[in-house]
Protein backbone atom coordinates (compact mmCIF):
# COMPACT_ATOMS: atom_id res chain seq x y z
CA UNK A 1 0.00 0.00 0.00
CA UNK A 2 3.00 2.31 1.00
CA UNK A 3 4.57 1.21 -2.33
CA UNK A 4 1.23 2.82 -4.38
CA UNK A 5 1.34 5.60 -2.51
CA UNK A 6 5.10 6.36 -3.30
CA UNK A 7 4.28 5.64 -6.78
CA UNK A 8 1.59 8.02 -7.19
CA UNK A 9 3.05 10.77 -5.70
CA UNK A 10 6.32 10.51 -8.02
CA UNK A 11 4.07 10.37 -10.87
CA UNK A 12 2.08 13.57 -9.42
CA UNK A 13 5.51 15.33 -9.39
CA UNK A 14 7.32 14.03 -12.28
CA UNK A 15 5.33 16.92 -14.93
CA UNK A 16 7.17 19.55 -12.23
CA UNK A 17 10.53 17.43 -12.44
CA UNK A 18 10.58 17.53 -16.07
CA UNK A 19 10.05 21.38 -16.51
CA UNK A 20 12.92 21.86 -14.02
CA UNK A 21 15.13 19.44 -16.21
CA UNK A 22 14.11 21.34 -19.19
CA UNK A 23 14.83 24.79 -17.83
CA UNK A 24 18.26 23.82 -16.78
CA UNK A 25 19.31 22.39 -20.25
CA UNK A 26 17.67 25.56 -22.02
CA UNK A 27 19.81 27.54 -19.75
CA UNK A 28 22.72 25.95 -19.93
CA UNK A 29 22.43 25.69 -23.64
CA UNK A 30 21.76 30.09 -23.27
CA UNK A 31 24.87 30.52 -21.76
CA UNK A 32 27.32 28.48 -23.81
CA UNK A 33 26.45 30.25 -26.57
CA UNK A 34 26.70 33.26 -25.03
CA UNK A 35 30.87 32.42 -24.28
CA UNK A 36 31.27 30.93 -27.82
CA UNK A 37 33.19 32.56 -30.08
CA UNK A 38 31.55 34.02 -33.27
CA UNK A 39 31.05 31.15 -35.57
CA UNK A 40 32.99 30.34 -38.47
CA UNK A 41 29.92 30.88 -40.78
CA UNK A 42 29.33 34.64 -39.09
CA UNK A 43 33.44 35.30 -40.23
CA UNK A 44 33.19 33.58 -43.75
CA UNK A 45 29.63 36.63 -43.98
CA UNK A 46 31.62 39.16 -42.67
CA UNK A 47 30.06 42.45 -41.12
CA UNK A 48 26.06 41.31 -42.47
CA UNK A 49 24.03 44.19 -39.63
CA UNK A 50 25.90 47.73 -39.59
CA UNK A 51 23.59 50.31 -38.60
CA UNK A 52 24.32 52.34 -41.40
CA UNK A 53 26.41 53.56 -43.96
CA UNK A 54 27.10 57.26 -44.91
CA UNK A 55 28.85 58.70 -47.85
CA UNK A 56 30.18 61.87 -47.78
CA UNK A 57 31.86 63.86 -50.47
CA UNK A 58 34.90 62.00 -50.67
CA UNK A 59 33.91 58.91 -52.67
CA UNK A 60 36.65 56.98 -50.70
CA UNK A 61 35.02 57.83 -47.16
CA UNK A 62 32.48 55.91 -45.75
CA UNK A 63 31.39 55.11 -42.25
CA UNK A 64 30.42 51.85 -40.88
CA UNK A 65 28.63 51.51 -37.98
CA UNK A 66 29.65 47.79 -36.31
CA UNK A 67 26.17 47.65 -34.29
CA UNK A 68 26.26 43.38 -33.04
CA UNK A 69 29.33 44.44 -30.84
CA UNK A 70 28.34 42.31 -28.27
CA UNK A 71 29.36 39.14 -30.08
CA UNK A 72 32.73 40.01 -30.76
CA UNK A 73 35.44 38.81 -27.69
CA UNK A 74 38.01 39.28 -28.48
CA UNK A 75 40.44 41.55 -31.48
CA UNK A 76 41.15 38.34 -33.24
CA UNK A 77 36.78 38.23 -34.22
CA UNK A 78 36.98 41.21 -36.12
CA UNK A 79 40.67 40.52 -37.74
CA UNK A 80 39.30 37.32 -39.34
CA UNK A 81 36.22 39.34 -40.92
CA UNK A 82 35.90 38.72 -44.50
CA UNK A 83 36.52 43.05 -45.16
CA UNK A 84 39.78 42.90 -43.79
CA UNK A 85 41.12 39.64 -45.53
CA UNK A 86 44.52 41.13 -47.01
CA UNK A 87 44.69 44.52 -45.42
CA UNK A 88 46.82 46.15 -43.52
CA UNK A 89 44.63 47.50 -39.89
CA UNK A 90 44.63 50.51 -37.91
CA UNK A 91 42.96 50.51 -34.64
CA UNK A 92 42.36 53.26 -32.71
CA UNK A 93 41.07 52.52 -29.40
CA UNK A 94 38.91 55.82 -27.68
CA UNK A 95 36.58 56.98 -25.56
CA UNK A 96 34.40 59.84 -26.33
CA UNK A 97 35.16 61.82 -23.23
CA UNK A 98 39.07 61.11 -23.89
CA UNK A 99 40.88 64.59 -24.87
CA UNK A 100 44.08 63.43 -25.93
CA UNK A 101 41.91 60.61 -28.31
CA UNK A 102 39.94 63.71 -29.54
CA UNK A 103 42.94 66.11 -30.27
CA UNK A 104 44.36 62.99 -32.60
CA UNK A 105 41.56 63.15 -34.63
CA UNK A 106 41.64 66.33 -35.39
CA UNK A 107 45.04 66.10 -37.53
CA UNK A 108 44.45 62.76 -38.32
CA UNK A 109 43.79 63.80 -42.21
CA UNK A 110 46.65 63.54 -43.29
CA UNK A 111 46.78 60.11 -42.25
CA UNK A 112 43.50 59.19 -44.07
CA UNK A 113 44.76 61.11 -47.52
CA UNK A 114 47.94 59.30 -47.42
CA UNK A 115 46.28 55.53 -47.07
CA UNK A 116 43.08 56.57 -49.07
CA UNK A 117 44.19 54.55 -52.42
CA UNK A 118 46.04 52.02 -50.41
CA UNK A 119 45.05 48.74 -48.72
CA UNK A 120 44.90 50.16 -44.94
CA UNK A 121 41.45 49.64 -43.16
CA UNK A 122 40.90 52.10 -40.34
CA UNK A 123 39.03 50.52 -37.28
CA UNK A 124 37.91 52.73 -33.82
CA UNK A 125 37.05 50.63 -30.74
CA UNK A 126 35.46 53.24 -28.23
CA UNK A 127 34.98 52.22 -24.32
CA UNK A 128 31.48 50.45 -24.46
CA UNK A 129 31.27 51.81 -20.42
CA UNK A 130 30.28 55.36 -22.01
CA UNK A 131 27.27 54.11 -23.34
CA UNK A 132 24.27 54.46 -23.48
CA UNK A 133 24.30 58.30 -22.41
CA UNK A 134 27.21 58.82 -24.75
CA UNK A 135 25.76 57.12 -27.62
CA UNK A 136 24.64 60.62 -29.42
CA UNK A 137 28.48 62.19 -28.43
CA UNK A 138 30.01 59.16 -29.85
CA UNK A 139 28.03 59.37 -33.30
CA UNK A 140 28.87 63.22 -33.10
CA UNK A 141 32.84 62.87 -33.03
CA UNK A 142 32.17 60.52 -35.54
CA UNK A 143 30.71 62.61 -37.98
CA UNK A 144 32.59 66.45 -36.82
CA UNK A 145 35.85 64.85 -37.97
CA UNK A 146 34.93 62.27 -40.70
CA UNK A 147 36.38 59.46 -38.77
CA UNK A 148 35.72 57.40 -42.23
CA UNK A 149 36.33 54.03 -41.52
CA UNK A 150 34.55 50.98 -39.00
CA UNK A 151 33.58 51.69 -35.96
CA UNK A 152 32.60 49.59 -32.89
CA UNK A 153 31.97 50.19 -29.15
CA UNK A 154 33.72 47.25 -27.00
CA UNK A 155 31.98 44.95 -24.61
CA UNK A 156 33.63 44.95 -21.13
CA UNK A 157 34.57 41.70 -22.41
CA UNK A 158 36.23 42.61 -25.48
CA UNK A 159 37.91 45.65 -23.50
CA UNK A 160 39.42 43.43 -20.92
CA UNK A 161 40.89 41.13 -23.58
CA UNK A 162 42.97 43.56 -25.03
CA UNK A 163 45.35 42.78 -22.72
CA UNK A 164 45.99 39.62 -23.94
CA UNK A 165 47.58 40.35 -26.82
CA UNK A 166 51.06 39.75 -26.86
CA UNK A 167 53.22 42.47 -25.79
CA UNK A 168 50.89 45.16 -25.59
CA UNK A 169 51.22 47.90 -23.04
CA UNK A 170 47.55 48.79 -22.82
CA UNK A 171 47.21 51.15 -19.92
CA UNK A 172 45.75 54.76 -20.85
CA UNK A 173 43.85 55.63 -24.27
CA UNK A 174 44.39 55.93 -27.25
CA UNK A 175 46.08 53.24 -27.77
CA UNK A 176 47.17 51.88 -31.54
CA UNK A 177 47.29 48.52 -32.90
CA UNK A 178 48.56 47.61 -36.52
CA UNK A 179 48.06 44.32 -38.08
CA UNK A 180 49.50 43.14 -41.13
CA UNK A 181 47.77 41.60 -44.07
CA UNK A 182 47.78 37.96 -43.04
CA UNK A 183 46.08 38.89 -40.00
CA UNK A 184 49.18 38.67 -37.07
CA UNK A 185 49.32 42.10 -34.55
CA UNK A 186 52.65 43.69 -35.34
CA UNK A 187 52.76 46.98 -33.59
CA UNK A 188 50.71 46.14 -30.05
CA UNK A 189 51.59 49.34 -29.44
CA UNK A 190 51.89 51.36 -32.66
CA UNK A 191 52.45 55.32 -33.08
CA UNK A 192 49.94 57.58 -32.76
CA UNK A 193 48.39 59.75 -35.87
CA UNK A 194 50.62 62.80 -34.40
CA UNK A 195 53.94 61.07 -34.69
CA UNK A 196 53.34 61.30 -38.64
CA UNK A 197 56.39 59.83 -39.99
CA UNK A 198 57.10 57.34 -37.37
CA UNK A 199 53.21 56.18 -38.06
CA UNK A 200 54.10 56.16 -42.12
CA UNK A 201 56.86 53.90 -41.50
CA UNK A 202 55.12 51.73 -39.61
CA UNK A 203 51.67 51.17 -41.97
CA UNK A 204 54.49 51.15 -45.14
CA UNK A 205 56.61 48.34 -43.88
CA UNK A 206 53.67 45.71 -44.01
CA UNK A 207 52.09 47.21 -47.64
Amino acid sequence: MTTNRNLKRVLELFPNIALVLLMGTFLNNCKNQKNEPIAESRKEQGIIDSTKTIKHENKHDTIIYISDFENYIRIEDIINLKEFKGKVLYFDIWSTYCGPCIKEFQISKDLKERYKDKKVKFIYLVDARDAPESLARWDSLINKFALYGYHMRMSNRFYNNINEIPGIKFVSKPHYIIVDKTGKVVYPNAERPSSKEKLYSQIDSLL
